[in-house]
């Protein structure tokens, strides 16, 4: 069903701004991304603080002298990890093309050359790691970040409830007491503008109906599921997130509210790497990193060989 209609009479303005730019053909809308995930930072306050900063960094530039302050005092900036499906550093990587690139770096796929300097960017990012990042897997990251030797964290809403679980608590305080939130840092000269990486977990689409009436009443349904209000209330009883604009319930935790009001906020949305392209990148990305990191293969080089690889299954 075309649901363009629709959206353009003022249904659209409860989605996310963007949200349908990865999804209309011709102009037209028929699927709608529903359950999302995004992906901003999470970091420890109290380690900020214990390496003396009393921010998170605004710029790439200001990133990478916090990384060199957490290591001077024996502390992980970040988690990284090219091991099993390279998850974490997908993630960075994700962040730092859109910093790059901006809204629009998935148009010319991986000939942007946003592409390869991310690739520089992201390397650099292993010398503020933990040793063995390499061969690292999610619970080498997750592990980190919960013993508190990690100051950023980068996953989707669906961790937020670990943050509050007593068993990753230390003298009683939960991880989440010491937490906030942060967007990704602008980067000097890039294209990124307010811009938030994230993928879809769910869409909603209907058949075609012959019956006007049976077109109304999908319509309505699909307008009710969509209902801002509606939706607070999914959000709440699931944790998950969604492409509607919706204010979160008092009753909700304190990072997810933060998680909410960073996506209504947003100027666009781009889909992480691993969303935005064929299967085969997110089967060659480890060994990409792999290579990449260890100096086997340069920026150009990762780039090239992601590229053969998406060529060589297509």
């Amino acid at each position: 069903m075309d649901l363009t209609p629709y959206l353009d009479a003022g249904w659209g303005k409860d989605f996310a701004d963007g949200a349908f730019d990865a999804w209309s053909v011709d102009g037209k809308v028929s699927i709608l991304p529903f359950e999302s995930a995004i992906f901003p930072l999470i970091y420890n306050t109290k380690i900020f603080n214990e390496i003396g900063w009393d921010h998170f960094p605004a710029t790439y530039d200001e990133f990478f002298q916090f990384c060199k302050d957490a290591k001077a005092k024996g502390y992980n900036a970040m988690g990284q990890m090219a091991g099993d499906n390279a998850w974490s550093s997908m993630l960075w990587y994700s962040l730092i093309v859109e910093a790059i690139g901006g809204k629009d770096v998935y148009a010319d796929g991986l000939q942007n050359p946003a592409f390869a300097q991310a690739a520089d960017v992201l390397k650099e990012m292993y010398s503020y790691t933990f040793d063995g990042a390499l061969s690292a897997t999610a619970g080498d990251v997750n592990g980190h970040w919960i013993g508190r030797d990690t100051a950023i964290y980068l996953n989707g809403p669906w961790w937020i409830g670990n943050l509050y679980k007593e068993d990753n608590a230390v003298d009683g305080v939960l991880l989440a007491d010491d937490c906030d939130v942060a967007v990704n840092p602008k980067y000097e000269g890039g294209k990124g503008d307010g811009g938030l990486v994230t993928t879809v977990q769910g869409f909603l689409a209907a058949a075609k109906q012959d019956d006007p009436a049976k077109e109304a009443a999908v319509v309505k349904f699909l307008q009710y599921l969509t209902d801002p209000a509606h939706v607070s209330e999914l959000a709440l009883s699931s944790g998950a997130m969604f492409f509607v604009k919706y204010e979160p319930s008092p009753e909700t935790t304190v990072i997810s509210q933060k998680f909410t009001e960073i996506a209504n906020n947003a100027n666009y949305t781009v889909l992480h790497v691993n969303g935005a392209f064929p299967t085969a990148f997110s089967t060659a990305f480890p060994t990409a990193v792999q290579e990449l990191v260890s100096g086997s293969i340069d920026a150009q080089g990762f780039v090239d060989y992601l590229q053969t690889e998406i060529d060589n299954a297509a």
